[in-house]
């Protein structure tokens, strides 16, 4: 959502050669976020401009009805928010569309269901805002989600991985790195940076500490 859609093929080409590991793609429907973002048609635009697995992480009131969209145009990754409900019977149908299912969680969620479901997701993904835009500061609530999420992945046998998401910029990288996470979503700090590799190279430098 932070790249610049006018040379979107040039931004995603440049982030994956820069080292990016992974594309995320912001799907928000303007009910479950005040905001609108795209959908599978522009997806595919940025998903066929690189060879990196894409994210779908879907800020939307209706998970099931968007999800086959981004499984058809080869998304590895849909994760959908707890808050929305129906956690069970979505994960189920993540995985009959061939898709590697992820649980999303806002920083005011008491992420009660993942001990329970820890087992059948493949992405934990921490929300350190509230979704819906771009550029936001980092929360402390969703920071202490994050060493939660740590803990009870810790204690799983699968361990799927943890990623966060808002505000990560390179003070906060570390931060949530040292704390356990696997996978920083980096929108404005990267987008807005002059140098992607650098500022890439910075944030993967922290793992080694």
């Amino acid at each position: 959502m932070a790249a610049d859609f006018g040379r979107l093929g040039g931004e995603v080409r440049a982030v994956q050669s820069a080292g990016a590991g992974l594309l995320h793609l912001d799907i928000m429907d303007g009910h479950f976020v005040p905001n609108i973002s795209f959908g599978p048609k522009v997806s595919s635009f940025a998903k066929k401009n690189c060879e990196i697995p894409a994210e779908a992480h879907l800020m939307v009131t209706d998970p099931l009805k968007w999800a086959p969209g981004f499984a058809k145009i080869g998304c590895e990754f849909i994760s959908f928010h707890d808050e929305v409900g129906r956690v069970d019977e979505t994960i189920e149908a993540l995985r009959a569309l061939g898709v590697r299912p992820g649980i999303a969680y806002n920083p005011d969620n008491d992420m009660a269901s993942l001990e329970r479901i820890v087992e059948d997701i493949d992405i934990v993904l921490i929300m350190t805002v509230f979704p819906g835009f771009a550029g936001q500061s980092f929360l402390e609530a969703g920071f202490e989600n994050l060493k939660r999420a740590v803990a009870i992945r810790d204690r799983s046998a699968k361990k799927p991985l943890i990623a966060v998401d808002g505000g990560i910029n390179l003070e906060t990288a570390r931060r949530v790195v040292k704390a356990g996470a696997d996978i920083l979503v980096m929108g404005s700090a990267l987008f807005e940076s002059k140098d992607y590799a650098e500022t890439i190279r910075t944030v993967k430098s922290f793992a080694r500490y």
